[in-house]
């Protein structure tokens, strides 16, 4: 099979500094290096899996007895925890003992970690399991039975899947350098559980997998001017969390170190997760390099890419001293300041800055339910409301996502019929210097993907980059990716709308579009679209609007909604309504009630 693409002659793929080839039987760290590491890392996921499975299912419980959204903000996390926990207690019994066996669970974690007692832990779930559906059967506070049901379900499919043997990849993107599903994938902890406990552990650098393959797979058409091929490391290509995992499972379980024992399930991290945790453990010195919550990414990256310039042959070494460091005070700290850790941890899901994906359909399922999985929210034609997520991928941009501001804004004007025109601005503002290491100073390059509802159509654009490209011919040797060759089959250019393409991506109608800004300048582009409503609206409708955030962005964003000629906002008495937010959640959800303006 031939496929025909477009890139710039002068932007030929070349490999590299961060990805590039390794001879074969190479090594990033010496063997007991990578044991520390591996160990040290495998104890960081398991007090977050830990304190999500136990403590966050005894909040979840509560959370839905105090109607919380995942995707609504909330304004104290302290107070709402507080809350949560005393209407726990309220409820007495099953959740006195539900309490006590998530303690129970922390206490066993080293012992999980080492390769011990997962009989217990197994048994322990099973507990939870039946105290959850006491809890759902109690009388004490009604509103907690259909929740707790749900999650005694899911408890008893986590176990299940535990009780076999699996590889889980633990992915640590690299919020420098975007893609739609999150940071650049750099490295990752392959951990393989068997019997409700750890019995193995290896770090890899993405390059073992994704080099160690002969695999070649047609990229995303984007991504042409640095990728030859599709490899793992870019997976994470879709917003959508369950699309970029299957993605990356496909694309990593196609090297020769996993097609006899495939990896089953990928979490997905982002770096704010270490920063903020780093700000209940205190700082950490590593490689003679004080590291904080402030400067944490910005501080390993400097280290790991002065190292793959110098040639070293570990140049990460600076992860293998801090993270056994910061691993031994996140454990001393889960005891000392459990709901403190655990506030950071249930931010991060709400942010998606953890994101899970699993191969197996049941508990995928699980997944979805607790609302974990990263998906986007269902818009259809009996969707009566709006829409927007902005997803930029950094390409040929080196890490300058790091030294980047980002300003989204969205401008919603309802018009009568049910007819809804919306644009979606991006703004960037470049503040690398010429003091900055080279890999600041680049021009930032980015494909932008603003994702709307599904029946939207765009009627302006402004300030896109036109990217013009060669043409190049995949030989028939590689291969194609199924569901990224879907999604590209949708591909229309749109003459009357300048710089934008429009296609459709896991029920959504995206626009795509170039964006490039130069140090030391901004730059604002937008895309302008229209989708009808079924219906129109009219004295007491409530509109709902849904913003979702990209995994491991940084940005502002403000959304205006303006009311239709004769109605205003309950809300607000005009007819003007506004949100805005410098840290929203993973999913934003408004719902405004319109009214007469009489």
């Amino acid at each position: 099979m031939h496929q025909m693409r477009d890139i710039t002659p002068y932007e030929q793929p070349e490999p590299r500094p961060d990805t590039a080839p390794r001879p074969r039987g190479g090594r990033l760290w010496g063997a007991a290096t990578r044991r520390r590491f591996a160990a040290a890392s495998l104890a960081v996921l398991l007090v977050v899996a830990a304190l999500v499975a136990t403590v966050g299912t005894v909040v979840a419980t509560a959370r839905g007895a105090a109607n919380w959204d995942m995707g609504i903000p909330f304004s104290s996390l302290a107070a709402t925890i507080s809350e949560a926990y005393n209407r726990i207690w309220g409820a007495a019994g099953s959740t006195i003992q539900l309490v006590g066996t998530g303690r129970e669970i922390l206490a066993i974690l080293p012992a999980i970690a080492n390769g011990e007692r997962g009989a217990e832990f197994l048994a322990l779930l099973e507990k939870a399991e039946g105290q959850l559906r006491n809890l759902g059967s109690s009388k004490l506070v009604p509103e907690f039975g259909a929740r707790a049901d749900d999650l005694a379900r899911g408890v008893a499919g986590v176990r299940a899947w535990l009780g076999d043997e699996r590889r889980v990849a633990v992915v640590f993107g690299n919020s420098a350098e975007m893609r739609a599903g999150g940071g650049f994938i750099g490295s990752y902890a392959e951990v393989t559980l068997s019997g409700g406990a750890v019995s193995g552990t290896v770090v890899r650098d993405i390059n073992e997998a994704d080099y160690g393959s002969g695999d070649r797979t047609v990229p995303p058409i984007p991504l042409e001017p640095i990728a030859e091929r599709w490899r793992a490391a870019d997976a994470n290509w879709f917003l959508s969390g369950p699309a970029s995992g299957a993605a990356f499972l496909d694309l990593l379980n196609r090297s020769p170190l996993y097609r006899e024992k495939p990896v089953d399930a990928v979490v997905f991290l982002s770096p704010r997760l270490v920063s903020d945790l780093l700000q209940v453990t205190g700082p950490i010195t590593a490689a003679n390099v004080a590291i904080d919550s402030a400067n944490f990414l910005r501080a390993i990256q400097e280290e790991v890419q002065e190292g793959q310039a110098a040639g070293d042959e570990a140049p990460k070494a600076v992860l293998a001293e801090l993270v056994p460091l910061f691993s031994s005070k996140l454990i001393s700290s889960a005891s000392s300041a459990p709901v403190e850790i655990f506030g950071i941890v249930q931010g991060a899901f709400s942010r998606r800055d953890i994101i899970i994906y699993a191969a197996d359909p049941e508990l995928q399922r699980v997944i979805e339910a607790v609302g974990v999985s990263g998906s986007l929210y269902p818009t259809d034609e009996r969707y009566l409301g709006g829409y927007a997520a902005v997803a930029p991928s950094t390409i040929g941009g080196d890490k300058t996502d790091a030294v980047t501001d980002q300003a989204i804004r969205v401008r919603e004007q309802i018009l009568p019929g049910g007819l809804v025109e919306t644009t979606v601005e991006v703004e960037r503002t470049h503040r690398g210097l010429a003091t900055d290491p080279w890999w600041y100073q680049e021009e930032h390059r980015s494909y932008v993907k603003v994702y709307a509802p599904l029946e939207a159509t765009p009627t302006g654009s402004a300030g896109t980059w036109n990217r013009e490209r060669a043409r190049v011919t995949y030989p028939s040797s590689f291969g194609t990716y199924e569901p990224l060759e879907a999604v590209e089959s949708t591909i229309q250019s749109v003459p009357s709308v300048r710089g934008i393409e429009t296609f459709v991506e896991t029920g959504k109608r995206v626009f795509g579009f170039w964006q490039r800004t130069a140090r030391g300048q901004g730059t604002v582009a937008s895309v302008t679209y229209a989708h009808q409503l079924p219906r129109d609206l009219g004295d007491g409708d409530a509109y709902t609007f849904v913003l979702e955030r990209q995994p491991g962005s940084t940005s502002t964003y403000l959304v205006e909604l303006f009311a239709p000629p004769g109605l205003v906002w309950e809300e607000t008495g005009t007819t003007r309504y506004v949100f805005e937010s410098a840290d929203p959640m993973g999913r934003t959800v408004l719902s405004p009630k319109l009214v007469s303006a009489l």
